[in-house]
């Protein structure tokens, strides 16, 4: 029985600046924010708007860097 290759589809680059863009409009926002106002807490910000990014663009590198691979190992 063989595994199946790891099928995840990539952000194109207009996904990624569209991504991009509202994080930075969010980041705005969250630094502008007081402690005592109403929004997320800091580390809960990074866990749920800057680590999720950052976890999508890692595994997408790594897609295309197999991706590479394989047609290099191909042809």
């Amino acid at each position: 029985m063989s595994v199946e290759p790891l099928r995840k589809r990539t952000m194109t680059l207009s996904q990624l600046q569209m991504r991009t863009l509202d994080v930075l409009r969010k980041v705005r926002f969250q630094l502008g924010r007081q402690a005592h106002e109403e929004g997320m807490s800091d580390a809960e910000f990074i866990d749920s708007i800057l680590e999720p990014l950052e976890t999508d663009i890692h595994q997408d590198r790594q897609m295309l860097k197999m991706l590479r691979r394989s047609k290099k190992d191909g042809n």
